[in-house]
C-alpha cells in the first residue's frame, strides 16, 4: 500500500494533498529547538502522572481499559497543557469535554470524503453551512 500512497509516490493524489505540504523552510521553523522542547516536559510530565494513576485504578478494580481513548485523553490534555497551562480535563473526567472528540472523528470523516473527491468540499461545505451543522 505504501507503494501507491507513501511519500514520493507517483501515484496522482487530489489536490486537498497540496495543503499539507511542507512551507518553505526559510520561512517557517518545523521544529523547535532542544531547549523548547525541554521547558514543556514539566507539562508532559504532570499528564503521564494522571494518566498512570487513572490506569493504575483501573488496574486495582480489575478493569478492562481501552487504550486507544485514554491515549487520546492524554494527548488532549497535553495539547492544553503546553498551550493554555493546564488540562482539558480528559484524563480527570475519563472522557471527552465539550464535544471534541465528536468534533475531531466529524472532521476525520469529513477529510477522508473530500480527499477522495476535492470537488465535494465546495458543495459540502455550503450545504453544512445552510444546515449550521459543522461550520
Amino acid at each position: 500500500m505504501s507503494r501507491y500512497t507513501g511519500v514520493g509516490s507517483r501515484m496522482p493524489k487530489s489536490a486537498w494533498y497540496e495543503g499539507w505540504q511542507h512551507p518553505s523552510l526559510e520561512r517557517w521553523s518545523l521544529f523547535p529547538d532542544r531547549s523548547s522542547l525541554v521547558a514543556y516536559e514539566g507539562y508532559v510530565d504532570d499528564c503521564t502522572d494522571v494518566l498512570l494513576q487513572r490506569l493504575d485504578e483501573f488496574a486495582q478494580g480489575g478493569q478492562a481499559v481501552d487504550m486507544m481513548l485514554w491515549f487520546q485523553f492524554y494527548a488532549f490534555d497535553v495539547m492544553g497543557s503546553i498551550t493554555f497551562w493546564t488540562r482539558f480535563g480528559f484524563l480527570d473526567h475519563g472522557e471527552g469535554v465539550v464535544g471534541l472528540l465528536v468534533a475531531l472523528q466529524s472532521a476525520i470523516v469529513y477529510s477522508t470524503v473530500v480527499a477522495v473527491v476535492l470537488e465535494l468540499h465546495l458543495v459540502l461545505y455550503r450545504v453544512m453551512e445552510w444546515l449550521g451543522v459543522g461550520v
